[in-house]
């Protein structure tokens, strides 16, 4: 199995019924976990995106067992159970296949001798993009003609915060691709029927729930500054700004923190605190960075997606600020 084009993975099951794997250049080791399996079981692997490798076994309960491998996290710590009563024939070989990277279709003869099959699918929320209206730009006389605008976003999803041994808090932040001219017909028209995933958030991430999902959004109307600059200092200042208030909300409550708390302390950026950062911000710059507005999801719980009242509806966000007035169309989708 590859999962780069820098790397062949091997995978057996050794002389003490523990899975073991070698890849190009290295020794030997054994994939860890305390799952045991009879010597010569057919041990399968797949690699659905770069970085990523799943292995399937039947294990001696005659239950498909699976683990995998992550560039960003490595081994998961142990073996689990694919979910399931089917009872399989244990010299079988589990065939796995991926039509996409967020699917894995799985195949394995039954005791039955039919083909039996399962599916695993990753749900992802996405913050999409469906058009941009221009009511009034910030260019004035001296200024000329309309300026192009340009949009991007930082995210936050409350499951991300973390308590560290020591006692201190983590947090992600997610950062969005810059997306412009967005007064453009050419760039905006589009998104009517294909809408633009500005952000996306893993539904599937392990954490507590009650769960949030922040989208921060980034506007800048680009007149003759350094736009890359630009969008830099907005990452750098507004990001470091999210992390902290989060991590600050996560260490008052003394345990990993729910999604409400996490949604507040992006939410309160909004008052003085943000706009005397986004001020220092905008000081530097020859174009208009817009006070950056933050539009949260909160969620029950996973089930609750299928009939959230502001899920698969198209919803509005009004920008007003230095004589502009824009009108971003978005909604919140589980693909």
């Amino acid at each position: 199995m590859s999962r780069s084009e820098e790397n062949v993975d091997l995978f057996v099951v050794g002389n003490d019924n523990r899975v073991w794997s070698q890849f190009w250049s290295a020794d030997w080791f054994p994939v860890p976990g305390g799952a045991v399996f009879e010597k010569g079981r057919p041990v399968t692997a797949s690699s659905r995106v770069p970085g990523h490798l799943d292995l399937y076994v039947v294990g001696n309960d005659s239950h498909v067992q699976t683990t995998y491998w992550s560039a960003e996290t490595g081994w998961a710590a142990d073996w689990f159970a694919v979910p399931g009563q089917a009872v399989l024939d244990k010299r079988q070989r589990v065939t796995a296949v991926s039509r996409r990277g967020n699917h894995i279709d799985l195949f394995v003869l039954g005791a039955d001798h039919h083909v039996w099959s399962t599916y695993w699918h990753h749900r992802a929320l996405q913050f999409r993009l469906r058009y941009f209206i221009e009511k009034e730009s910030t260019d004035d006389l001296l200024q000329g003609g309309d300026d192009e605008v340009y949009v991007s976003a930082l995210g936050v999803d409350s499951a991300s915060v973390v308590a560290r041994p020591d006692g201190t808090y983590g947090a992600d932040v997610l950062r969005g691709g810059e997306i412009g001219d967005v007064s453009s017909d050419d760039v905006r028209d589009p998104w009517r029927d294909r809408p633009h995933v500005l952000m996306e958030f893993d539904i599937d991430r392990p954490g507590p729930w009650p769960r949030s999902y922040t989208t921060t959004l980034l506007v800048i109307e680009h007149d003759d500054g350094d736009l890359r600059n630009g969008f830099d200092t907005l990452y750098g200042a507004f990001g470091t700004q999210i992390r902290d208030a989060v991590v600050k909300a996560a260490s008052t409550t003394g345990a990993v923190i729910a999604g409400p708390l996490v949604a507040g302390a992006i939410g309160a950026l909004a008052g003085d605190v943000f706009d005397a950062v986004n001020e220092k911000t905008r000081s530097g710059l020859a174009d208009e960075s817009f006070t950056p507005i933050p539009i949260t999801l909160h969620a029950d719980g996973p089930e609750q997606f299928a009939r959230h009242a502001s899920v698969e509806r198209r919803l509005t966000q009004k920008v007003e600020q230095f004589g502009g007035f824009y009108e971003i169309l978005y909604d919140w989708h589980v693909g």
